[in-house]
């Protein structure tokens, strides 16, 4: 099922909704590297500027061993978004 969800054209997301996604992939365990590659064409710097846009709004955050975490705040987005994102 979770194939399903992100089974997904993200060329047709609004900005926020491409940050939102982001977001739940990283909390579905799928790496910088595969979100690139597999959801944004090979788009690191849009990639890039989401992951820093999540970090300064305190929903994503780095572990002191440099992997990504999402916050209790990134988790609660999560929840409000799950509607847009299927």
């Amino acid at each position: 099922m979770l194939h399903a969800v992100f089974n997904v054209d993200t060329k047709l997301f609004s900005a926020l909704t491409q940050a939102i996604f982001i977001l739940k992939c990283l909390s579905h365990g799928q790496t910088k590297h595969q979100i690139v590659y597999g959801k944004f064409n090979g788009d690191m710097q849009l990639v890039s500027i989401w992951i820093n846009f999540l970090k300064e709004m305190g929903w994503l955050k780095e572990n002191t061993a440099g992997q990504l975490e999402i916050t209790e705040k990134g988790k609660t987005w999560i929840s409000k978004c799950h509607f847009v994102i299927r």
